[in-house]
């Protein structure tokens, strides 16, 4: 192959509409293999990553030929220091300031996700390949390790510790400043279905105990609602 797309994906909504648009660019872009990477660091909302399999599922009935890549991460877990990790933490519901750094934030989460995803990346015989990470606008405040400044780093980090000097690495964050209205409407104009993404922090058991439904009213829930109703669209994961 001669170039190589990571996508760091969770089978959220952000993930899922930029592996939805790289496989778009594919059609322009016959030499280009794409890396699906879902990385499991003891997050406690797993059931995202039972609705990333399902819509990496649904990517291959389409069709599409995707290099399935999946880890476990446990130390992030032993680590612990996030709600998202550690059950002693309560996940915030109802928050009045959702730009203010809260438990849900895991610490140094994407510095590893980005170098996991690179270490993957040195494996194939490729001219270049880069990482796509699904890190918008909206994470700014929350999430230190989701701006600007902190890609450009890690950017910098790992093409000085890569094997292949002369093969460059790049992070690609195509929603980097879009809102998650936009990102609603991206994702609807790439095909993504809905209904296999996921977004909630704190998901609810439903009488079907292999199912779940949102809480409403985590950080995650309710910027995904906001998002859909300014764009006017149906969420028909949250119906």
């Amino acid at each position: 192959m001669d170039k190589l797309a990571i996508v760091l994906f969770s089978g959220g909504l952000d993930s899922s509409t930029i592996l939805f648009e790289v496989l778009e660019d594919r059609e322009h872009h016959s030499d280009m293999a794409i890396a699906v990477v879902s990385i499991n660091y003891g997050q406690r909302h797993n059931y995202e990553l039972e609705q990333a399999s399902r819509m990496k599922e649904h990517i291959k009935k389409m069709g599409e030929d995707i290099i399935e890549c999946e880890y476990k991460f446990d130390f992030l877990a032993q680590i612990g220091g996030s709600s998202l990790t550690e059950s002693k933490h309560a996940v915030p519901q109802n928050r009045n300031d959702a730009s203010t750094i809260s438990n849900v934030y895991v610490p140094f989460r994407n510095t590893f996700l980005l170098t996991a995803a690179a270490a993957v990346g040195e494996k194939f015989d490729c001219d270049a390949y880069e990482i796509y990470h699904g890190a918008n606008k909206e994470d700014f405040d929350a999430f230190p390790d989701c701006r600007p400044n902190f890609f450009r780093a890690m950017e910098l980090t790992l093409n000085l510790g890569a094997k292949y000097q002369a093969h460059p690495i790049r992070i690609k964050t195509p929603l980097l400043f879009v809102q998650k209205a936009e990102i609603a409407t991206r994702a609807v104009q790439a095909g993504v279905p809905l209904r296999n993404t996921w977004s909630c922090y704190s998901p609810i058991v439903t009488a079907n105990a292999n199912d779940y439904k949102p809480c409403m009213s985590c950080d995650a829930c309710k910027e995904r609602i906001r998002g859909f109703s300014i764009a006017g669209i149906v969420d028909p994961l949250y119906q």
